[in-house]
């Protein structure tokens, strides 16, 4: 950290001179404007009024194995996550089918495109603008989605329904595509002092936002397995029975509900409504654990259904655990923002 005396400049105009490096990594002169925002922590923050457009698109080059998977997979969301908006890939040997396949996945995962190709190189571009993304509406989109989601589950696991337990499973792409465009909306906040102020951000606020994208996807994540142990149950032509499908679907909706809450509670920022659903999250996991469903799951007797009604108990308790991790980002963001304000 660098630290600057401040000097008078006439009678009352104190004045802290800019450092020359910063200047010049901004390409400054005499003349042009900076914006200087006032944190609630008492901290200035000073960047330049407009960003060049050559910063605006940033570049990299990565170099890949012809046995890459998996790393391939990592290194691109990586590139994405931190504000790449073109990424040339560069094999070692030639690009395996399986590879191209992996790559064109991604693409429609991540809103990128291809912008070039051949045997050795690929030229990914990105196709979001993030300084139009609405951050609270397409958080409140993919709670949307995710909460359908979960609700649809419980459904198809009431009814048996496999063509909707099928469209569970297809919508987590969806939510995918949110988290990974809202995780880099937020990165991109800490590098890019224009996004915050244009947000109406304060640095710590992006951290609870990025605990609720995480819990949102988890929701998703579990909807799905949900989804998936009834398709699991089809498949080996197995039911469960009426009592313990009652049980479930009526603990899932609990759930259901501590999430709705909890994510409507971190846009309206009531402390006492956050602290219920945490104590609410509590009451339902000893239901879930207690014996007596424990007792009626192992009734049944048949490994398959067994496994299939733990998959599911488990998927529940972690979406309210969700819940309860959503109603405590909100907690943390009330309290920093009441612990910043200045007082009179």
């Amino acid at each position: 950290m660098e630290t600057r005396k401040i000097i008078k400049l006439g009678r009352s105009t104190l004045v802290v001179s800019l450092p020359k490096y910063w200047v010049k990594l901004n390409e400054l002169k005499y003349g042009d404007e900076i914006c200087i925002e006032t944190q609630k922590n008492g901290a200035l923050i000073v960047f330049p009024s407009r960003i060049k457009e050559e910063k605006k698109f940033k570049e990299i080059e990565v170099e890949v194995d012809p046995t890459e998977h998996g790393l391939l997979i990592r290194k691109v969301i990586s590139c994405y996550l931190n504000g790449f908006s073109k990424v040339k890939l560069i094999s070692k040997d030639v690009f395996r089918e399986s590879q191209k396949e992996l790559i064109r996945k991604l693409c429609w995962k991540l809103y990128i495109r291809i912008l070039d190709a051949n045997v050795k190189e690929i030229t990914l571009q990105s196709l979001a603008d993030l300084s139009s993304v609405e951050l609270d509406a397409s958080l409140r989109r993919m709670a949307n989605v995710t909460l359908s989601m979960y609700e649809n589950s419980l459904t198809a696991l009431g009814n048996h329904d496999l063509k909707l337990a099928e469209a569970v499973v297809s919508l987590d792409d969806e939510v995918d595509n949110f988290c990974f465009l809202l995780l880099r909306l937020l990165r991109n906040i800490h590098h890019n002092f224009s996004l915050l102020d244009k947000k109406g951000l304060e640095f710590v606020n992006c951290f609870d936002y990025e605990t609720v994208v995480d819990r949102l996807e988890s929701i998703a994540d579990n909807s799905v397995n949900i989804s998936k142990c009834v398709l699991f149950l089809y498949k080996n032509r197995r039911k469960l029975s009426h009592q313990v499908i009652e049980d479930l679907i009526s603990m899932g909706k609990e759930a259901l509900n501590l999430c709705d809450m909890a994510v409507k509670n971190f846009f309206n920022k009531n402390l006492k409504t956050a602290n219920n659903i945490i104590e609410l999250k509590d009451v339902l996991r000893e239901k879930l654990i207690h014996e007596m469903i424990i007792e009626r799951i192992f009734r049944e007797r048949d490994p398959i259904k067994v496994y299939a009604s733990c998959s599911v108990k488990d998927s529940i308790l972690r979406i309210a655990e969700a819940g309860a991790e959503i109603a405590e980002a909100t907690i943390n963001r009330i309290i920093g923002d009441f612990s910043f304000t200045p007082k009179n």
